[in-house]
């Protein structure tokens, strides 16, 4: 069951109906203001990490394939449209999706749920290109979606984590349908939490989001850190979205 009021998202988890009454499996996440859209939101495409998703060792291709794969980018880059949507929602103390998530969010009072999407054209292409027997540039094209929907996210997340380090807030790990301990027929479920539906977002019965390369997920929000030390501070890649602001700021993750 999900119920979409004006001001409240209530939802029931783990396969249990409308009809079950088992305490401490109602989920209810008020909303704090609108769903913001972003419309547009400006993404690189490193052509090294399209070479990654492809399975190929960062760095240490040939110089014809990287300028190969650097071509493909950009021919290809007007085929995708990122857009988001983000919800914040305010998380009642008796707040439960599952052990997976309630660990994720148990010291915050706050959380954003989080929908992109890059659109259907670059999912045509590929599948295109397939059809037409060209499997190489159907796997760099399907590649080259993954990582521009991964770094809208970035971009999305980065901006929404330098507003709330203004507040004094930290972000927690993001999760979602597919996470670890997170069931992916959820989906529907944070697609309505995200308002996914102003970008065109939807999932089916089995939990796979249309258009496919899409993501959706959740992080809350902290007054201390929740990570023994961030991920990024191991990361030797600075030019990182995620460690930039829409401005060009640089996050506090060091």
């Amino acid at each position: 069951m999900c119920i979409n009021t004006e001001n409240t998202l209530i939802g029931c988890f783990f396969g249990i109906s409308e009809n079950d009454t088992v305490a401490g499996y109602g989920v209810i996440l008020s909303r704090r203001g609108e769903v913001v859209l972003f419309a547009e939101i400006p993404i690189a495409i490193d052509p090294q990490q399209v070479l990654r998703y492809m399975g190929q060792p960062v760095n240490k291709q040939s110089q014809e394939l990287q300028q190969q794969i650097g071509r493909m980018v950009q021919g290809a880059k007007h085929l995708v449209y990122p857009r988001a949507v983000c919800n914040d929602c305010t998380i009642p103390p008796q707040f439960f999706l599952s052990p997976a998530i309630s660990s994720t969010l148990h010291c915050c009072k706050t959380a954003s749920v989080i929908a992109v999407t890059v659109g259907k054209a670059i999912e045509d292409e590929v599948n295109r290109l397939f059809k037409v027997k060209e499997p190489t540039a159907g796997l760099a094209t399907d590649a080259l979606g993954t990582v521009a929907v991964e770094e809208a996210a970035q971009w999305v997340l980065a901006g929404k984590a330098r507003q709330q380090r203004l507040r004094g807030l930290y972000a927690t790990a993001k999760i979602g349908p597919g996470y670890p301990g997170v069931d992916l027929l959820q989906t529907s479920r944070f697609l309505t939490w995200a308002g996914a539906e102003q970008i065109g977002l939807t999932s089916d019965e089995y939990g796979q989001m249309h258009p496919k390369k899409s993501l959706v997920f959740l992080v809350g929000w902290s007054h201390q850190p929740t990570l023994d030390g961030h991920k990024c501070k191991q990361c030797h890649n600075h030019s990182c979205y995620f460690r930039h602001a829409p401005q060009g700021n640089y996050l506090d993750i060091g």
